[in-house]
């Protein structure tokens, strides 16, 4: 279950597409979501929906999101 509203991401993605968005649980944690901090780099519209999706499946609630803008 997510515990924000799923289209503030998508529209934050739409205007700044070099951004990485980045899904966590309630302790700000976003390897409980995206895995190994090595593997998060960022993401393509499509790839944020389903890592939005994974959120809404899983046991927890996906409660924060946050951006990293790589290189800036």
């Amino acid at each position: 279950m997510l515990g924000f509203n799923r289209e503030d991401p998508i529209r934050f993605k739409e205007q700044y597409p070099d951004t990485v968005i980045f899904i966590a649980d309630e302790s700000k944690n976003p390897q409980s979501f995206m895995g190994s901090w090595s593997n998060i780099k960022t993401q393509t519209l499509n790839e944020l929906q389903g890592l939005l999706d994974r959120g809404e499946s899983k046991d927890k609630v996906a409660s924060n999101w946050g951006i990293l803008n790589w290189g800036r």
